[in-house]
């Protein structure tokens, strides 16, 4: 994986499956990047967003960020997963808006937990609507 303008990644995806075995958006021992299309998602038990750790600060675009701590959720079968990254803009009534970088593991149109650069999670059990859950987990 060459270093290309990617935003620094400071929290990584991996996936539990029920035999115990994982699959991972980086191999630390082989320095690759995995893609999220390899995801058996038949075979998964658990969602996870796992925080870079402090040895890979600079690797692959990586960044530990000592504020972040891992989450997870169960995989219900049926329902679609979304393991996300994406930037909210946010606009605090004056002209000026600021980026944030969210990190959002859950359930397609169900429970979701957001997960902020200064360690701040927000759960959400249920959106108020499908779209809702949809439009900000697909960014």
């Amino acid at each position: 994986m060459g270093q290309d303008n990617r935003p620094v990644v400071e929290m990584f995806w991996l996936v539990e499956y029920k035999d115990g075995s994982y699959c991972a958006q980086f191999d630390f021992d082989q320095m690759v990047e995995h893609r999220y299309a390899e995801v058996n998602h038949k075979r998964a038990k658990r969602y996870w967003w796992i925080p870079v750790p402090p040895g890979m600060n600079g690797q692959l675009g990586l960044r530990h960020n000592p504020r972040l701590k891992k989450h997870c959720v169960e995989n219900r079968g049926a329902m679609g997963f979304v393991a996300r990254r994406t930037k909210l803009v946010m606009n605090s009534g004056s002209p000026v808006k600021v980026e944030v970088m969210c990190y959002v593991v859950g359930i397609e149109a169900g429970p979701r937990i957001e997960i902020y650069p200064n360690g701040t999670t927000v759960k959400i059990a249920q959106p108020h609507s499908e779209s809702e859950t949809q439009d900000i987990l697909r960014g």
